[in-house]
């Protein structure tokens, strides 16, 4: 993907509250036919106190010219209903393979 397009994308990641398009521009960046990951996965958790949910989106096998992430979690707070993001942050877990 063109780095102008890419740096595009991610600022509607930033900016987007609707769970249904953040999921569709992480699959849009990370595609998975084209090897940039081997898989996308979505997953709900919910919070320890039930008031909201976490959105954990999970990719496999993320790799570049210079490094491969073996696995990378970015997780979201939605709401109950699963439509929304109820802040504008996540936290980003991942482990490198060196």
């Amino acid at each position: 993907m063109d780095d102008f397009i890419y740096q595009v994308k991610l600022k509607q990641i930033e900016e987007c509250a609707d769970v249904e398009k953040l999921i569709a521009l992480f699959k849009e960046i990370f595609k998975e036919e084209d090897g940039v990951v081997s898989a996308i996965e979505t997953v709900y958790e919910k919070s320890s106190d039930g008031d909201y949910l976490k959105l954990v989106i999970c990719l496999q096998g993320l790799s570049t010219e210079d490094i491969s992430i073996i696995h990378t979690k970015f997780i979201f707070k939605t709401d109950l209903e699963k439509r929304n993001l109820i802040e504008n942050s996540f936290i980003y877990l991942y482990d490198i393979n060196c």
